[in-house]
């Protein structure tokens, strides 16, 4: 036991982690380590090296066994060994020296983990996000979902959303309230992925969407509270995190309960149409504008077989559509004037694509990334923050949601047209079709159905 804190305390060294990836040992230090999840204490040690080991950008280069060697130090109720065994080490002990080494070496995460005492679970869980958002995560999510991953993430979003229950925020929101959001982060990449989503669809009921409701109401009130909140990363990553996740479960998975939670519409207008008495980083604010629009595009494109819709939340409050109609003309606005510099853009304003660009962790609430999920095939369409492709897409978008609320309801209809001058009602049909072009680019036939609802909503879009 001692001799694998004493490797643990090698791995804390970034040098010593990239001899270790050289040399292709990873799969062997874990194998040595097999027996641990019938050891809480080796379990501890075990997950503090997945968890060092997660940390790296270069990402792990892994076999299934030790995927799913990680996956079983997922659960929290491996037994302790005995105490009076030879060399053996309390779990407080192990625990305080894993702190000491993280504290020691400032291994990014380390704040996400309980403040009282580290367990194996935990850290396995941080390294089953790590693993999955890296680099090369991709190719793991099958395999964890094989080797039942995926139902301990769900199992711990569900232990965590109990807490959200009775949670109360006064200055700082609770450390599981983050861990929650960085679970539904992580749950996104398998959304969009195609895997576990039975599971996934069999476990977002009522209660997780409420809580869900619960938490963005939480995150509002922060916000509200002081400027210095809205500028806060934490909190920021976490808004972040569980837009996305709401506007990638409305694509099917759990739509129908998401439809029905009327007070999470209500908030998501409120974050959406508030934002200018919350000083958010200009670039966030686009971030969250996106994602917001895109969650409600969603739940209006599904309102055809819910009991409550997002149609009846915008004839109940008027304002609504005259809100969406300022957006969409100060962000045609923004992105017009800076058409000419904007990479991403072709001469005919029509989009192209565009390589993706390294990033730090630091960058990551202003970097180009897959922001959102849509009915209308934009699956992991990648939506660049830059200045004028951001405001363009955010443009876009909200174009169709306009054109969607209209074909749903022939109130929305009749207002909408009567904000609408000639120049204006041509500049909603050009942003829909810009997005629709992008779409018969870079989609192929299987989009073909998505594609013709597009078409379908600029032809509203057009008879306004």
């Amino acid at each position: 036991m001692f001799e694998c804190l004493h490797m643990l305390e090698e791995c804390s060294h970034g040098l010593f982690r990239l001899h270790l990836r050289a040399a292709d040992l990873t799969d062997g230090m874990f194998a040595t380590l097999k027996d641990a999840d019938a050891n809480a204490q080796l379990a501890l040690i075990a997950s503090a090296l997945f968890f060092v080991l997660t940390k790296d950008r270069a990402g792990l280069d892994i076999s299934a066994e030790t995927v799913s060697f990680l996956c079983r130090l997922l659960d929290p109720h491996i037994p302790v060994a005995d105490g009076n065994s030879k060399g053996c080490i309390s779990l407080d002990e192990i625990a305080a020296k894993i702190r000491n080494v993280l504290e020691k070496r400032s291994v990014h995460g380390l704040e996400y983990l309980p403040a009282e005492s580290l367990t194996a679970d935990s850290l396995a869980l941080e390294a089953l996000i790590g693993l999955a958002e890296s680099s090369k995560g991709k190719k793991y999510l099958a395999k964890i979902c094989e080797f039942g991953g995926i139902e301990h993430l769900l199992r711990r979003v569900e232990r965590l959303g109990v807490e959200l229950t009775s949670a109360e925020v006064d200055v700082e929101l609770p450390r599981s309230c983050v861990v929650y959001c960085r679970c539904l982060h992580c749950l996104c990449k398998f959304i969009q992925d195609g895997e576990g989503l039975a599971s996934i669809q069999n476990f977002f009921q009522g209660d997780v969407v409420r809580q869900i409701t619960r938490l963005m109401a939480l995150l509002n009130s922060i916000f509200c509270k002081s400027e210095e909140n809205c500028k806060n990363t934490r909190y920021l990553k976490c808004l972040i995190n569980v837009l996305g996740f709401l506007a990638d479960i409305c694509n099917g998975i759990a739509a129908m309960c998401v439809s029905e939670e009327r007070d999470l519409f209500t908030l998501v207008l409120s974050i959406l149409f508030n934002k200018p008495r919350r000083p958010f980083l200009s670039d966030i604010k686009m971030k969250i504008d996106l994602l917001c629009v895109g969650f409600l595009l969603n739940v209006a494109e599904i309102s055809a077989v819910s009991r409550v819709t997002i149609s009846d939340i915008v004839v109940a409050d008027e304002r609504t559509i005259a809100a969406l109609l300022d957006l969409f003309k100060r962000k045609i606005e923004v992105s017009t004037s800076l058409l000419p510099a904007a990479p991403g853009f072709g001469a005919n304003n029509s989009l192209t694509s565009s390589s993706s660009q390294s990033q730090s962790e630091d960058e990551v609430l202003t970097s180009s990334q897959p922001l959102m999920t849509t009915p209308f095939g934009l699956r992991d369409f990648e939506i660049r923050l830059d200045k004028a492709f951001g405001y363009g897409s955010l443009a876009s978008f909200t174009s169709l949601l306009l054109g969607c609320l209209a074909k749903d309801n022939l109130a929305n209809k009749l207002e909408l047209s009567s904000y609408l001058a000639e120049n204006l009602a041509n500049k909603l049909v050009h942003s829909a079709k810009i997005l629709f072009a992008s779409l018969t680019v870079h989609r192929g036939d299987s989009d073909s159905s998505k594609i013709k609802a597009v078409a379908d909503v600029i032809q509203i879009l057009e008879s306004l």
